[in-house]
């Protein structure tokens, strides 16, 4: 047994004698030395023989399909990690962000802290009957890390975030939470969220099918949103990962609903809509509409911040009177406007724009073709009216 386990690659358990670690962690079962204890400590000879398929690549890509920079990565995880670590310190960037009154953030690409979860998550859930290896892939604004096998146990893309651990290797997963490498068998992706948005970077991107799962962590940074995150939290006013999550929705896309909170919440729409009334009552959001309807968008002086006073401006909701002249306008140029459009041109909500469109309709400006998703409206007998005036004169 003291054959297959290398002294060097215990990292922070190497304080433990290898037979003690394995014993402690429950590796070996009737004399024999599991699979996830070859992986978590095994020599190089042990890992050819029970694990080749054990390997991360980290390749650095210069265009989309070509590279200068390619490290095979072989031994136990621990020593992977280990490896891996120093190879990202290598080529990943560091930045610094002016937090005011002579404070700096500094702001790396990625951070070690969520480029491990991840890397962790890889090895953990991969399919080891599977002769492939992990990739880390270092691209333009982002780090994409793939692992052989699809999602396990009903996961998706769509629920990774609330779905409960699903470990297809629970040995191994139980041995890194014991060796204090993760806080519990699982490993947190919310972690990964929470730090990557305090960082200022976007929302980690899951993609899967029946091959692969693939993780894209977005590297640019948005530094007005690291300022804000780090002046909260120096202030006391905590922000969970839920909040984080709407707050840079709605820097993103400048106005949030319950549907589209739901969706990057991965959460039920009932909740999606107290998580956005919890940030209007704290003062991040301004609620348009009512009920169901109701949209957000970020507070004026927020927006000022994140946004740009520009972009706030145009945000600002017109008054009944401003929206239908647009709408008409708009409609009159192009002929056909659907409940998405008009959306999109008024900031109103659903609701909103069938009580709007309604009025239009009743006063013969518009009319309503079709049904359901087809459905849309054209100028109605009025607005044809008003664009095409009877010429007079003499003839």
């Amino acid at each position: 047994m003291r054959r297959n386990c290398d002294r060097r690659d215990t990292g922070q358990v190497r304080r433990l004698d290898p037979e003690a670690l394995l014993d402690h962690l429950e590796l070996v079962r009737d004399g024999e030395v599991t699979l996830a204890a070859v992986l978590l400590v095994g020599r190089s000879t042990a890992l050819a023989r029970w694990a080749p398929q054990h390997e991360v690549i980290f390749v650095r890509y210069r265009t989309p399909t070509k590279y200068d920079v390619r490290h095979d990565l072989r031994g136990s995880i621990l020593a992977v990690l280990d490896a891996l670590e120093r190879v990202l310190k290598t080529h990943l960037l560091v930045g610094t962000v002016d937090a005011g009154g002579f404070r700096e953030l500094t702001i790396p690409d990625v951070s070690w802290f969520a480029a491990r979860e991840a890397v962790l998550n890889a090895l953990v859930h991969r399919d080891y009957f599977l002769r492939q290896a992990v990739y880390v892939e270092l691209r333009e604004q982002r780090i994409e890390i793939s692992s052989p096998g699809g999602f396990a146990g009903g996961v998706t893309p769509d629920n990774v975030l609330r779905h409960p651990p699903v470990r297809r290797n629970p040995l191994l997963a139980r041995a890194l939470q014991e060796a204090g490498f993760v806080n519990r068998a699982g490993v947190g992706v919310d972690r990964i969220y929470e730090e990557l948005l305090r960082l200022g970077k976007g929302l980690p991107k899951y993609e899967a099918d029946e091959g692969h799962v693939r993780l894209r962590l977005p590297t640019k940074t948005h530094a007005p949103f690291a300022r804000f995150v780090a002046e909260e939290a120096r202030a006391g006013r905590a922000l969970d990962v839920d909040d984080l999550i709407v707050l840079r929705s709605a820097v993103d896309r400048g106005l949030v609903d319950r549907w589209s909170a739901a969706e990057r919440l991965q959460l039920p729409e009932e909740q999606a809509a107290d998580r956005l009334v919890s940030l209007r009552e704290r003062g991040y959001l301004l609620a348009r509409g009512r009920g169901r309807g109701t949209s957000y968008r970020l507070a004026r002086h927020l927006s000022d911040l994140l946004r740009g006073r520009d972009a706030t401006d145009l945000e600002v909701p017109l008054d009944d009177e401003a929206v239908s002249l647009r709408v008409q306008a708009v409609l009159g140029e192009r002929g056909r406007l659907t409940n998405t459009d008009v959306r999109r041109l008024s900031g109103c909500s659903r609701m909103e724009v069938v009580r709007l469109m309604n009025v239009l309709r009743e006063g013969g400006l518009v009319e309503l073709v079709g049904r359901g998703r087809g459905a849309h409206y054209v100028p109605g007998p009025k607005l044809r009216a008003a664009a095409h005036p009877r010429r007079s004169g003499k003839k």
